[in-house]
């Protein structure tokens, strides 16, 4: 792993799941790829598409009091704000 590899690592909250374990978005199935990045919900820290995550909501109970990508899934559950 590069420097930039270990720099973002460090910065990524504990709960989200590694990039090395994800190849497909955990709401529509797709496989990852350049042309498919990966993003982290915030709510759950799945790894999912961007078509997949298209809004914002706070997450305070997991610290993010302003608005943060969150999955089509996390969406529908009940958040606490």
């Amino acid at each position: 792993m590069n420097i930039l590899g270990v720099l973002k690592d460090s910065a990524r909250p504990a709960y989200w799941i590694p990039d090395e374990q994800i190849s497909n978005c955990y709401v529509c199935e797709k496989p990852f790829s350049l042309k498919l990045p990966i993003h982290h919900c915030r709510a759950c820290g799945q790894g999912v598409c961007d078509i997949c995550s298209p809004n914002r909501k706070p997450v305070p109970l997991r610290g993010w009091d302003y608005p943060v990508r969150v999955c089509l899934k996390c969406e529908k559950k009940k958040m606490k704000h």
